[in-house]
């Protein structure tokens, strides 16, 4: 028996600027208010935190007390003297959000699209991000090309950041049923070129197409970066529906699923293991959750 659904996006099926400005709100006072994760929240598990250790500064003469181990040979080797590196602690760090707008993005049965509630998340990171005084880069990418913003500290950075994503967005869906997993490569090694080492990395996406060729490129980032994988979901993409055929239409187009079955659900699970092989974070969100709610406690959960 067939079952026909009816999309129900509460209209939310494009980006909007002003939407994206606002998150601000929400995330103004996330870095005053310290709280970990909780192991037990659905579809998310926590890697190893990393600090953000010590920046060298300068080298100076050597002084009695200084420790042995901060002499900085190469000065001494040019100046004849001893010197000593001196380092203060890394206040900044650089956060790339990675945000995937392919066309498979912008479907969803519940609530809002799947690129809507990633832009979202997306935005409330970017503003958290300035509001904690880091620098912001990102690397955004559809079915035909992808955009590079470099990681810069200010208003302006995070600004610039929603202008792009909105741009990139309000481009024309080609072919919702042929996204390629070669844009994620593709994406994923752009990604390694914006990322300065010690960055910690949001990637933004539902993970189609994922596999274990993407494997290798995920391990490089997570070498040098701390690394988050944030899935996002239609509910009917998490298997919550009756295993069953439907068919689902928005009143001018419909499709047909069948719902539970293997070629319905594989294609989204494999981040979660690959997640878990390489220790990155994992956070798997619907398009109906409360995205500031799902994600405050992993924002929070680094500091």
């Amino acid at each position: 028996m067939q079952t026909s659904i009816q999309l129900d996006t509460d209209g939310i099926t494009s980006i909007h600027a002003t939407q994206l400005i606002q998150a601000a709100d929400h995330v103004r006072y996330w870095h005053r208010q310290p709280l970990r994760a909780s192991a037990s929240q659905n579809g998310a598990y926590l890697s190893r935190i990393k600090g953000r250790g010590m920046e060298f500064e300068e080298s100076r003469p050597y002084q009695p007390g200084d420790d042995v181990r901060a002499l900085d040979w190469k000065v001494m080797a040019r100046s004849g003297r001893a010197h000593t590196k001196v380092f203060r602690e890394e206040r900044e760090q650089p956060i790339l959000l990675w945000v995937d707008l392919r066309d498979n993005m912008h479907f969803a049965t519940r609530r809002r699209f799947k690129s809507v509630a990633a832009a979202e998340l997306a935005a409330m990171l970017a503003w958290a991000t300035h509001f904690q005084g880091d620098r912001l880069g990102a690397l955004l990418f559809n079915n035909h090309q992808h955009m590079e913003i470099k990681p810069r500290a200010g208003r302006s950075a995070v600004l610039q950041f929603i202008n792009r994503l909105v741009a990139l967005d309000n481009e024309p869906i080609t072919n919702m049923h042929h996204s390629n997993g070669d844009n994620i490569s593709n994406a994923l090694r752009r990604l390694q070129n914006v990322a300065p080492t010690g960055s910690r990395i949001y990637l933004l996406s539902d993970f189609y197409e994922f596999n274990a060729q993407h494997k290798p490129l995920l391990a490089r980032l997570c070498a040098h970066a701390d690394v988050t994988a944030i899935q996002i979901l239609d509910p009917i993409e998490r298997g919550e529906l009756p295993a069953g055929r439907y068919r689902v239409t928005d009143g001018n187009r419909q499709a047909e699923f069948v719902s539970a079955s293997e070629k319905v659900l594989a294609p989204y699970q494999n981040i979660a293991a690959l997640s878990k092989q390489l220790g990155l974070s994992f956070l798997q969100i619907s398009t109906e959750d409360d995205a500031a709610q799902m994600l405050r406690p992993f924002w929070q959960g680094y500091r």
